[in-house]
């Protein structure tokens, strides 16, 4: 049978697929009989024609078997058969190897957000015995930890047989990359030096530092010939990366900031083209996948179809640009001036989009692009006047977008800058802000600033773990020079979504929650009353996101009075609460604001983002007993 994309996506428009993507994927036990072929991104795709990796062989045991994830492109299986064949020449009996993929690929119910397409496959870092496992054995061990818990060296399980396992994988001409963790990158590092006195070791190219990765290393395989609908990744950038790029990752010279995270967003590829808006989704649906995903689901087996006739979906090409003049900045003299896009192009579309001037500026400034599609003006301007200039965005190498920029700059002094006290605390005030733009941390973690000054610096941070709590405070040390006070809020994972949401909307001027006692733990039957600033020249929305991660619109609950808005809350369910204000100059409309905060913030967030209406959020925090 010969798919059309029309028919193919009337097929994704039936109930058939109004379930979530994992759901859809996970039911099937057997591959698609189509030919091998993968499509979309590591992240966001699916797979035909997939192989099962034995069980068991003389140079491997598949691990985790209840799971039916040993499924990959016959590529991946070739891949895994000649790194076994290298590990026994190096002494390893046989490799331990755990997920690759489902049947046909595609998302999945827990564990990974990448190994859609058959390509990725996680190889434990267990020194393996001479005896084969059971199944049962199989489910009950784990694999071992090789990182010591200072977080920067090797304990007693890293051997010089790991390093070489991992060398051989990467010399292995069809691996685009291997995640490992940071102390795991550094020590091959060291070692590759103390070898040969310097490193001379392209292959550590590929060997790529990110969070989690402590007890296995994720090997990742460029697109395969045949499969014209598979999206590779841009090449690691150039060099070993054993230099300053390795470095970031011990902020404080102590501890690696990756140990103890255990979320994957590092392995996954994130969406491109009309997937931007969706990128903030946890559960995927076959919208957000090719459609030639719907294809490859519909084969139960018993008809064939030619996968090779349905086209990929084009790549929309959704505005880099929000249009219009902006405003650099806040155009004031004396500190740094930032321009940034309304989206992280390298972050949500993976496109590698350089930005350029285009136009004078005025002098004592300059322009950088600092990659990820953020562009820096820094220094302190010596002429003062109305400017405007181009930031040309271009993509490999080709003009694609320009954004009008205007920069005012007011008088100067004598110095040629404004320099009084008012102007330092101003730029530290921006200082700060942009620090908590370009953090990165991990994906379930937001800091924002309740007070700054020259005297204190204090953050709110919210996490569901402890680690990105430390990693913050060293990274916040090092770059801006003062020590914060950070309050950590622990939250539930449910709750996750509503700072992934609050993270696509960074700007200034969100308004400040207070409540009765910032730090108060309710109990049972108490009340928790809320106050904000009243702007009548904004529209305000008050949501309470639950620990079961449900949130609860209480905008009509508010009341307004003294030039205050107020609210008092009685929760029922224990644990931590997420207060979420909004406002905007412009209606949410008739969005509705209750419902599970992974699928209510996405909707929302993807509304306003392609909206481009001016959307302010904030956050607060109490506990119930």
């Amino acid at each position: 049978m010969n798919w059309t994309t029309a028919a193919i996506a009337a097929l994704i428009a039936t109930s058939a697929f109004a379930e979530p993507a994992h759901t859809l994927f996970g039911r099937h036990k057997a591959p698609s009989a189509a030919a091998p072929a993968a499509f979309g991104s590591y992240a966001r795709g699916c797979l035909s024609g997939g192989m099962q990796l034995r069980e068991t062989a003389s140079g491997w045991q598949a691990m985790r078997l209840s799971r039916n994830r040993n499924w990959g492109h016959p590529e991946m299986i070739a891949f895994i058969e000649r790194l076994s064949v290298k590990a026994q020449q190096i002494g390893w009996p046989r490799l331990y190897v755990g997920d690759i993929g489902q049947p046909r690929g595609g998302p999945m119910k827990s564990g990974h957000r990448s190994h859609q397409i058959g390509l990725d496959v996680d190889i434990w870092l267990r020194q393996p015995s001479i005896e084969k496992l059971s199944r049962k054995d199989r489910e009950r061990i784990g694999s071992h930890v090789v990182v010591a818990k200072d977080g920067i060296s090797m304990n007693r399980y890293w051997t010089q047989s790991h390093h070489e396992v991992i060398r051989a994988a990467a010399e292995d001409s069809a691996v685009a990359r291997i995640f490992v963790n940071a102390a795991i990158k550094r020590a091959m590092c060291r070692e590759e030096k103390a070898r040969n006195g310097r490193i001379e070791a392209p292959w550590l190219r590929k060997v790529r530092p990110w969070h989690g990765h402590n007890a296995h290393f994720h090997v990742r395989l460029a697109c395969p010939a045949g499969s014209p609908g598979c999206r590779d990744q841009a090449p690691p950038p150039s060099g070993t990366g054993c230099g300053a790029e390795l470095s970031k990752w011990f902020p404080r010279g102590q501890k690696s900031r990756s140990i103890g995270l255990t979320r994957r967003w590092e392995e996954a590829q994130q969406p491109t083209g009309n997937q931007q808006a969706r990128s903030a989704k946890r559960v995927l649906t076959m919208d957000d996948l090719p459609k030639v995903c719907g294809a490859v689901l519909s084969d139960e087996g018993a008809e064939t179809f030619d996968v090779a006739g349905v086209e990929p979906e084009p790549e929309a090409r959704l505005p880099i640009f929000p249009g219009g003049i902006q405003r650099a900045h806040d155009g004031f003299v004396g500190t740094a001036y930032f321009w940034r896009p309304t989206v992280d192009l390298n972050a949500a579309q993976k496109q590698a989009v350089g930005l350029k001037i285009a136009g004078l500026l005025p002098a004592g400034l300059r322009f950088v692009d600092r990659g990820n599609g953020n562009g820096l003006l820094s220094g302190t301007p010596t002429e003062q006047g109305d400017f405007e200039f181009d930031i040309v965005a271009e993509r490999r190498g080709s003009e694609r977008e320009r954004q009008r920029v205007f920069l005012p700059v007011v008088a100067l002094n004598a110095q040629g800058g404004a320099g009084t006290a008012a102007s330092a605390e101003r730029s530290l005030d921006h200082q700060v802000r942009d620090f908590l733009t370009d953090f990165v941390g991990e994906e379930c973690f937001l800091a924002q600033p309740s007070q700054v000054s020259a005297e204190r610096i204090d953050i709110e941070a919210f996490s569901d773990d402890t680690a990105p709590f430390y990693d913050f405070d060293g990274a916040f040390k090092a770059s801006v020079g003062i020590e914060a006070n950070v309050g950590g809020r622990m939250i539930t994972p449910p709750q996750c979504a509503a700072l992934s949401f609050a993270r696509l909307f960074p700007g200034r001027g969100a308004r400040e929650i207070g409540v009765d006692d910032p730090d108060r733990t309710l109990s049972a039957g108490e009340t928790a009353r809320i106050v904000m600033s009243d702007r009548p020249d904004r529209q305000t929305w008050l949501l309470v996101v639950d620990p079961n991660g449900y949130v609860i619109d209480i905008t009509r609950a508010l009341a307004r009075q003294d030039g205050q808005v107020r609210a008092a809350l009685r929760p029922t369910v224990p644990g931590p609460h997420i207060l979420m204000a909004l406002d905007s100059i412009a209606s949410l409309g008739t969005l509705a604001l209750d419902g599970p905060a992974a699928s209510v913030l996405a909707n929302l967030g993807a509304a306003k983002t392609l909206s481009g209406s001016d959307l302010r959020v904030s956050l607060a925090y109490f506990v119930l007993r």
